[in-house]
């Protein structure tokens, strides 16, 4: 029985349904135990921590990842047997190897002998092409990837690297290691291709016992990675072609795994690399004049004239100095400059005035015709008010003798009329209001569903608030992943969580607890294997 180190206080005993029994290691993603499952198998058990785990587009690639990965069943990985959450943290389990990690092994005891090598570069890419034959990447290959079993290296965390260095991840360069390929620094989502690249650099790693890029500052290490190549004298014969082609800058121009592998045991030639097409010709630039030394000012016969118009040169034949003084008077026959265009100012100026004195006089005599036509009383022959000119001009209006007129009495209210008039004064009223006062509830859609494909590796459930506003958590069965544990929708409004599959011929249950009730949704994971 290997020796593990004892549990700590703030270790679980038990990650869903396997029973912990050591610690492993503690790496920057999370910690992995060493567990038994129910029937007493041993497996690894690695949990993410909990600041990876609550990043939501980590949760949700997490998902798709393992499930592809869990398509592996090449005798050279580490196969993963379940994943899910366990106390709000990430988790997966996979079978348990027996044996140090490649990094381990080069530290103590150096780098590793041409025979080992070719059997440690067969195996590593036998497991590469088992995983992009099922859809996906390792996203992290290094030499703490691949363990020294008894039957073998076998290489682990395949697709974990894919789902935390994925979108949420992109630019963080601090994560950059001497095995991350170059488009990878450029912030795209590691896929088969960046394997090659990292393939490649490990190669390097076990041959000489250095990393291929360095390991001092990280923008040292990352101008390697773009620009330099490492040493690769401690490599020959067919395996030193083939690390050299995998480290190729340009992700298109490395082989496949599988292809490579062929090429190593013998059964194919050297892979091809694809072409890479040829940059465009540009004509050559025109010659640049010759340069020419300053040997004092140009004189003004060797400047360049532009011809002059005919008109100014008839007016002024002869370049004048300015001078001081004042303007010289006009000759005689031609007029200043201020008479010649006098004419077309005052033309202006005239119809300026034209123009705003029709304006006045349109806007007054609108304004008396619509006095004439709204005053109250027009076809009577009392007094318009506001009218302030004679029918005459030049004659005033005879006063209008006003009539008389008698004053009535005041009515005095008699008591009866004001004892009535009190009775009538409206009362308030104390019915109950009509008013209906929303209630929260959670409406879930759907309730029970069966996936019938390989190739569906999630299931949307979509919630609603058709009254008041809802909180709600949700949780899951072990073995698949949700989206979201817990949220608010809005009065009338709605939101989607997604589960993520779990083994083949298996079954979900995803429970809803909020303050409209609780739900339960049923989930059947089959697909031609069931």
């Amino acid at each position: 029985m290997p020796a593990f180190r004892p549990l700590g206080p703030t270790d679980p005993t038990k990650i869903a349904s396997y029973r912990v029994t050591g610690r492993i290691g503690e790496g920057g993603q999370g910690v992995v135990y060493a567990a038994e499952s129910g029937s007493g198998e041993r497996v690894a058990v690695k949990l993410l921590h909990r600041r990876v785990s609550d990043d939501e587009q980590v949760r949700r690639a997490f998902g798709v990842e393992l499930r592809q990965a869990q398509r592996v069943t090449d005798p050279h990985v580490s196969r993963v047997l379940s994943y899910g959450i366990h106390d709000h943290r990430l988790y997966y389990a996979g079978q348990y190897v027996e044996g140090p990690s490649l990094w381990e092994v080069v530290e103590r005891q150096g780098p590793r002998p041409q025979s080992e090598m070719a059997e440690l570069a067969a195996a590593t890419l036998a497991a590469l092409a088992a995983i992009h034959e099922a859809g996906t990447a390792h996203g992290g290959f290094r030499p703490g990837c691949v363990l020294m079993g008894p039957d073998g290296p076998r290489v682990i965390d395949f697709g974990v690297g894919r789902a935390l260095d994925g979108p949420a991840a992109t630019g963080r360069l601090a994560g950059a290691s001497p095995f991350t390929a170059p488009e990878h620094l450029a912030g795209t989502v590691p896929g088969p291709e960046s394997d090659m690249f990292a393939w490649a650099g490990t190669m390097v790693y076990a041959a000489t016992g250095r990393a291929p890029f360095g390991q001092d500052s990280v923008p040292a290490v990352i101008n390697r990675i773009l620009n330099g190549m490492p040493d690769l004298a401690a490599l020959s014969g067919a395996l030193r072609g083939a690390v050299e082609s995998c480290l190729e800058k340009a992700p298109t121009r490395r082989p496949f795994a599988r292809e490579l592998l062929a090429h190593l045991e013998g059964s194919s030639p050297a892979p091809r690399l694809p072409a890479v097409p040829a940059w465009p010709a540009y004509a050559a630039s025109p010659p640049a004049p010759p340069a020419r030394s300053y040997e004092g000012p140009i004189p003004l016969s060797s400047r360049p004239m532009w011809p002059r118009p005919p008109e100014i040169a008839r007016r002024d034949p002869a370049p004048r100095e300015p001078t001081a003084g004042p303007e010289p008077s006009p000759r005689p026959g031609e007029l200043p400059a201020d008479a010649a265009m006098a004419p077309d100012r005052q033309a202006l100026t005239r119809r300026r005035r034209d123009r705003v004195l029709a304006v006045a006089a349109f806007t007054l005599l609108a304004a008396v015709v619509v006095a004439l036509f709204a005053a109250p009383g027009g076809s009577t022959n009392r007094e318009v008010p506001g009218a302030a000119l004679a029918p005459t001009l030049g004659l005033a209006l005879a006063p209008t003798p006003e009539p008389e007129v008698t004053p009535e009495p005041t009515p005095v209210p008699s008591p009866s009329a004001s004892g009535s008039k009190a009775a009538e004064k409206p009362q308030p009223s104390w019915k109950a209001s009509t008013t209906r006062v929303a209630r929260p509830v959670l409406a879930v859609t759907p309730k029970k569903v069966r996936v019938q494909s390989d190739y569906v590796l999630y299931v949307n459930i979509r919630l609603k608030a058709p009254g008041a506003a809802v909180h709600w958590r949700a949780s899951i069965t072990e073995g698949s992943v949700l989206s979201s544990t817990k949220g608010r929708i809005a009065a009338g409004g709605s939101a989607v969580v997604t589960a993520y599959g779990t083994p083949y011929c298996s079954t979900s249950k995803v429970r809803f607890t909020s303050n409209g009730g609780d739900r339960t949704v049923t989930i059947i994971w089959g697909g031609v294997l069931c």
